[in-house]
């Protein structure tokens, strides 16, 4: 998919909008070469800010209500159940997809599974509740790794909190978010407002 059919994409989704809630990741890299100078955006990190340049760019905490949330997927399945957050702005990106009236899933082939057996959720907690964490998630029967950069030194996110990649099973929404600590996770289940947008290929 080239910029011209992004900016159409862009344009068809956000018609009549005011606010717009633009995700992280490669994807909204692209993506972000294309938005409008005419609206306001909110988005999901530093890294977002960044992309947005000099467009109007508003606080999460000062809106009420986002017209449409725009982000890419890191995995996806036929149900529409989704794991996002591989990037590490899991809180804001579960956040803004629930302030929206619509969400578009910029999704491209590769990413979709029949299973989401055997895939790592990332899940954020606080990093105090770390140790309780990690025995909690035993008594699910599933691992967990702490993720760290370069190896070394915990990931920490926007919000200083930390993560732990979680093996998927089937219970994870009902179990995981009642243990002490967790503040969110990457996982959506059937977000049913939202729309799966296939990109064939890659990016250009």
């Amino acid at each position: 998919m080239d910029l011209d059919q992004l900016r159409d994409l862009f344009i068809n989704h956000s018609r009549g909008c005011n606010v717009i809630g633009i995700g992280s990741g490669r994807t909204m890299l692209m993506f972000s070469k294309v938005l409008a100078d005419d609206k306001t955006y909110v988005s999901t990190s530093l890294q977002t800010d960044i992309f947005l340049g000099n467009k109007k760019v508003n606080f999460c905490g000062n809106v009420e209500k986002i017209d449409v949330y725009f982000d890419g997927v890191d995995y996806y399945n036929k149900k529409g159940d989704l794991i996002k957050g591989c990037g590490g702005a899991i809180v804001l990106e579960k956040l803004l997809y629930n302030m929206s009236d619509k969400t578009v899933i910029l999704a491209q082939k590769n990413k979709y599974r029949e299973s989401f057996e055997g895939l790592k959720v990332p899940v954020v907690i606080m990093k105090e509740s770390y140790g309780y964490f990690m025995s909690k998630i035993k008594d699910c029967k599933v691992t967990g790794v702490l993720r760290k950069i370069r190896g070394f030194s915990p990931y920490v996110t926007d919000q200083g909190h930390i993560i732990v990649d979680v093996e998927f099973f089937e219970e994870f929404a009902e179990r995981i978010p009642l243990i002490a600590g967790v503040v969110e996770h990457g996982y959506f289940k059937s977000p049913k407002k939202s729309i799966i947008i296939e990109i064939l290929g890659t990016l250009e």
